[in-house]
């Protein structure tokens, strides 16, 4: 670079040699100036002073080449996860066709248990409700007459004849087909306006008691129905974005996540890598399919890199791009802070993303 470059140790050297070797492995290798390569602070600041005068062309030279390089470097990392997915929507639509696919298995699975178990006769067993007939009276005749779910299941209830309501307003359970209170649960998922805090509340708890009622209910064949169900609805509701993402918006089947704002929704900085890592883990045991959408994420996080460091950005005369290298350090500081760096791309590729925000 000329005499007055300050010199590097041993330290630096050997650090310069793993991102060499690092940049070597690029699909387009960056050229690397002894700043660069070291990331020695006071070469650095050398380098960049003496680019700002005549006898600096060559480190502007090189400059220009590695933001074009960087571009290139994106496009072939995209290229390498193996995404498909040209637009945010498809993307949304991939993911969510293997989550939407595999839940929609499990329910299939558990509607053919209790099948099984109605044909057998097990669902025509005589129970009783008396945890919900509790609820009722606990909660009293305010929360009877003023919270939506609870007007609504005293109601249906007594329409079921699982519960009758006495002159005084107790309200007693009654034996009834098993059958009955099972349609009694599904009604509180149907009645219940989940979006509202405090209905929300009481159908969690209209399911609870109802769940401790039937607990040893039925047979065999209904019982492992019901197993299936509650492993099933633990395992969404452990699953933080499987839930966020299955969910729809009130009175519709609308979704409030959009296919186009379902990749936002797994990034987001409120995500924490764990619930990633769980998301991930999800994805994967779903075969190829699954694969496939995590290739997706992690596309998607690429193309996401590249719009940072590069959308909007403007081009000199002679066409070569502008890196927007503060936005870009910044967001792969917060990933690298998080661990999502390394979750998504593995720790090889979360190196060469640093290689790039080092550049």
């Amino acid at each position: 670079i000329g005499q007055g470059a300050p010199s590097v140790g041993a330290a630096g050297l050997q650090q310069a040699e793993v991102r060499l070797a690092l940049n070597e492995e690029l699909p387009y290798p960056l050229k690397m100036t002894q700043g660069m390569a070291t990331r020695d602070v006071d070469q650095l600041n050398f380098e960049s002073d003496i680019s700002k005068t005549p006898i600096g062309a060559p480190i502007r030279e090189v400059a220009t080449e590695n933001r074009n390089r960087i571009d290139a470097n994106f496009d072939a990392f995209i290229d390498e996860t193996g995404a498909m997915a040209t637009s945010a929507g498809e993307r949304g639509r991939a993911i969510m066709s293997v989550v939407d696919d595999k839940i929609a298995k499990d329910r299939a699975n558990i509607q053919a248990g209790y099948a099984m178990a109605r044909a057998a006769g097990e669902l025509e067993a005589p129970t009783t409700m008396p945890t919900v007939a509790k609820l009722f009276n606990d909660w009293g005749l305010t929360a009877q007459v003023s919270v939506p779910v609870v007007k609504a299941m005293l109601g249906r209830g007594q329409e079921l004849k699982v519960i009758q309501v006495l002159d005084d307003g107790t309200v007693v359970p009654l034996v009834a087909p098993l059958d009955n209170i099972v349609q009694f649960r599904k009604d509180v998922g149907r009645l219940t306006k989940w979006d509202d805090k405090q209905d929300a509340l009481f159908g969690v708890d209209f399911k609870k008691a109802v769940d401790a009622d039937t607990q040893s209910a039925g047979g065999k064949l209904y019982q492992k129905a019901n197993a299936m169900r509650a492993k099933l609805g633990a395992e969404i509701e452990r699953r933080v974005l499987v839930r966020d993402l299955i969910d729809t918006k009130a009175g519709s089947t609308d979704r409030k996540v959009a296919y186009e704002n379902v990749f936002d929704k797994i990034m987001s900085p409120a995500t924490s890598r764990d619930q990633l890592r769980d998301f991930k883990i999800y994805l994967l045991k779903e075969g190829d399919a699954g694969k496939q959408a995590w290739a997706e994420i992690q596309g998607g996080l690429v193309k996401d890199l590249k719009d940072t460091a590069l959308n909007g950005a403007t081009r000199d005369e002679k066409g070569n791009l502008y890196f927007k290298a503060d936005a870009f350090t910044k967001k792969i500081e917060a990933l690298d802070k998080s661990g999502k760096l390394d979750l998504v791309f593995g720790t090889k590729g979360a190196e060469k993303m640093r290689l790039l925000r080092d550049i």
